[in-house]
């Protein structure tokens, strides 16, 4: 019995503190709320007003506004989240008048200007009405952009201060570029007695820039190599010659070169992009470009060795690879479609297009042929696969071809021996068609360029 009356005594206190917690919860806010609008807190019958006040509050809350204007001399402040009502002293009328914030709150909803500016109700506003801020969400940015100064000089930063070829006086039909190291000579030198020789299109085409062939080459760490390359340069007249160090990881700054300057001191109906150790059937390959031109087909062109494979498009990110991409150059995980960077034809449209969105991408050092792949996608124009440019997958300077085997190929990759480069030509010279016609284009002059 003891144990019971002990427990009703404890219930009883317990519910007594409740029952003055709750009181005192409910005299504080009205307290609270009188007194935050310089009230009595003996006027306890107007809590039906605040009541009232507060379902307006969180309807002009979610404005997030500030408000302002005159009435009955009482200051309203509706800001952020919260309404606040401060009583002013009146010179002309000192009596204990109360404010409608009711009515007020009402006449605040509707004023057609309430969601665009943000006022302040005072008889004598001392403060100077405050601007909403609008704030602009934050734009999603896919790939880093550049800040290159200006973006008629993108691709053309490292050109200029070397002796290199010099610009074409007409426009060219086919215009190569040959990416080529600086230690290369004998593959240029294969490539210049072959495929390279444009003289027998010059003849045939009555036009000097019919085909022509540059080799674009960067600097070394060595001085002397450097001297010997220059005098290449000028003994031949037929490279480009960047100020940037030759490697892996200017690759793309190499590639982007030749389409700045082929489409700035060219303008070609087409260029041709690849390596040095390819051997290209320039006669093949004219007679199927002129096709396309003939029939006013070369507009957003673009051609080369694609494999579609997610196998292949799987970017690198092993960093002991020589095609490593780090994820802040580039976060997606596959790369765009892309053609092999051995070899692969566009046309002139195609690289002014572009070359527009260089300088607001970032650059992938070294998957040059990945980097226009994505330039590509921004300008919207995917490559088309072509099997005749072809490769194997391993290279053999040992390995012979057959008549058959060239004349059906535009491009051969993993072509190194000066010997093996001979035999391809002659093989692709004696396939020609022997009623090769060369359409007469007209010699559009150009722009001279310092």
């Amino acid at each position: 019995m003891a144990i019971r009356s002990r427990c009703r005594q404890i219930a009883s206190i317990i519910a007594v503190i409740g029952i003055i917690i709750f009181l005192s919860y409910y005299f504080v806010n009205a307290c609270y709320y009188q007194c935050y609008t310089n009230r009595l807190p003996t006027n306890l019958i107007k809590y039906n007003n605040t009541y009232n006040i507060l379902s307006t509050i969180n309807l002009l809350s979610s404005l997030n506004l500030t408000s302002s204007g005159n009435k009955n001399g009482g200051n309203v402040t509706i800001q952020s989240t919260r309404l606040k009502f401060l009583r002013q002293p009146n010179n002309t009328n000192k009596g204990n008048e109360q404010v409608n914030a009711t009515s007020v709150a009402t006449k605040l909803l509707n004023t057609s200007k309430l969601a665009t500016k943000s006022l302040t109700i005072s008889p004598k506003s001392t403060k100077k009405p405050t601007k909403a801020i609008r704030v602009l969400p934050t734009p999603k940015i896919i790939h880093t952009v550049r800040g290159d100064k200006y973006i008629d000089s993108f691709g053309l930063m490292y050109y200029g201060n070397r002796t290199s070829a010099k610009p074409c006086r007409l426009k060219a039909f086919v215009l190569m570029m040959i990416n080529s190291k600086p230690q290369h000579f004998h593959r240029r030198r294969a490539i210049r007695k072959t495929w390279g020789d444009s003289s027998f299109f010059s003849r045939r085409c009555n036009h000097p820039y019919a085909l022509r062939v540059l080799f674009v080459v960067g600097r070394t760490d060595n001085s002397t190599l450097d001297d010997l390359i220059e005098q290449e340069s000028t003994k031949n007249g037929d490279m480009i010659l960047a100020d940037f160090i030759d490697n892996m990881k200017n690759l793309t700054e190499k590639t982007i070169l030749s389409m700045a300057w082929s489409l700035k001191y060219c303008d070609p109906v087409y260029v041709y992009k690849g390596d040095d150790d390819v051997f290209v059937n320039t006669f093949y390959l004219f007679q199927f470009l002129q096709s396309y031109a003939n029939v006013g087909r070369a507009k957003r062109f673009w051609v080369g060795r694609v494999n579609p494979s997610l196998l292949v498009r799987r970017v690198e990110r092993n960093n002991s690879s020589k095609y490593y991409v780090p994820y802040e150059d580039y976060q997606d995980k596959y790369f765009p479609i892309f053609p092999s960077g051995f070899s692969y034809v566009m046309s002139g449209d195609v690289v002014r297009g572009l070359l527009k969105f260089g300088p607001k991408t970032m650059k992938l050092k070294t998957v040059d042929d990945v980097y226009v792949a994505i330039l590509g996608k921004q300008f919207g124009l995917t490559p088309r696969n072509d099997r005749r440019f072809h490769f194997y997958v391993t290279n053999n300077p040992r390995r012979r071809y057959s008549l058959i085997m060239v004349r059906s190929r535009f491009a051969e990759h993993g072509i190194l021996k000066e010997a093996q480069q001979t035999n391809m030509y002659h093989l692709a010279k004696a396939s020609m068609n022997p009623r090769f016609i060369c359409h007469h284009y007209p010699k559009h002059e150009l722009l001279q360029h310092d």
